[in-house]
């Protein structure tokens, strides 16, 4: 993951090159005391065994993501 854009206190953006290769960014709202965080990620798999697989195999890929994440 490399940073490309920081805009504060507003917006951060990076790149990912690797198994998945692609663009996210962070963006923080004020919501009074607190900020809302969103991050927004979009991917494409460069593997062909990857995006084969994806059709069948979303709710895989979507569940080892969410073990990694936690």
């Amino acid at each position: 993951m490399r940073t490309t854009t920081i805009e504060p206190p507003r917006r951060i953006e990076s790149v990912a090159d690797g198994e998945l290769c692609g663009r996210g960014t962070w963006t923080l709202t004020a919501q009074g005391a607190h900020t809302q965080v969103r991050y927004d990620w979009r991917v494409e798999a460069p593997q062909a065994w990857m995006r084969l697989l994806a059709p069948v195999a979303k709710p895989l890929f979507a569940w080892k993501h969410d073990v990694v994440m936690e």
